[in-house]
């Protein structure tokens, strides 16, 4: 499906919605040219529509870039975003943004998760208004077909996410490491925010624990 409009992105994510979690959709509506509200029977969506993934996060944020081994990302407005963490509903509904990308991609996360991310690492921009800059990567993907480059990044980042479990004074690594896309929740913010200070080091610890491998 070709999303050309937030109409159409509208479209497609409640078709997603009712695919995936089964939800009965109970109401919808436009609030802009890219933004929409979808509500089901126990959550409410944001649906932002963009054109196409900002591919200059990296050079916005080179360090974060280079740590997350990914350069692309969603530009939202942080006041779109924080209005709707704020949203009040008497039955407690679960809160989520969905990103719509004319592909038909959908990626997801929590409200939250995008401002405790973005305020921890300051990834703003400003741009006639102030905008959250997340990076696609840490997205979870509820439909489209993710590229190998994608696949790749994801792969890596799990790797680095199960050696940070890792005791110190482990001194194997496995020979076949078992990639875990859900290592790599986006929810849990303190501990992607932890992975991203550890990354370096990490690194590092992986790079002599195979120079020693390799002496021996």
């Amino acid at each position: 499906m070709n999303v050309k409009t937030i109409k159409g992105a509208l479209l497609k994510a409640e078709r997603t919605i009712k695919k995936i979690y089964n939800e009965k959709i109970i109401s919808k509506a436009v609030l802009g040219k890219q933004d929409a509200l979808l509500e089901s029977e126990f959550s409410v969506y944001l649906v932002h529509y963009t054109p196409d993934v900002d591919k200059n996060f990296g050079k916005f944020f080179p360090n974060i870039a280079r740590q997350i081994l990914w350069s692309e990302g969603i530009r939202i407005k942080k006041k779109t975003v924080i209005d709707f963490a704020n949203r009040k509903s008497k039955y407690s509904k679960k809160l989520a943004v969905l990103f719509v990308l004319p592909g038909g991609s959908i990626f997801q996360i929590s409200p939250i998760s995008i401002i405790s991310f973005c305020e921890a690492l300051n990834l703003e921009i400003e741009r006639d208004s102030v905008y959250y800059f997340f990076p696609t990567i840490l997205l979870s993907r509820l439909s489209g077909t993710p590229s190998k480059k994608e696949v790749v990044a994801k792969g890596k980042l799990s790797l680095i996410a199960q050696i940070n479990n890792i005791e110190e004074q482990t001194d194997t690594i496995s020979d076949s490491p078992v990639f875990s896309l859900s290592d790599f929740d986006t929810d849990v913010i303190s501990e992607v925010i932890q992975l991203l200070k550890s990354i370096n080091e990490r690194l590092k610890n992986i790079e002599k624990k195979l120079d020693r491998r390799h002496k021996k």
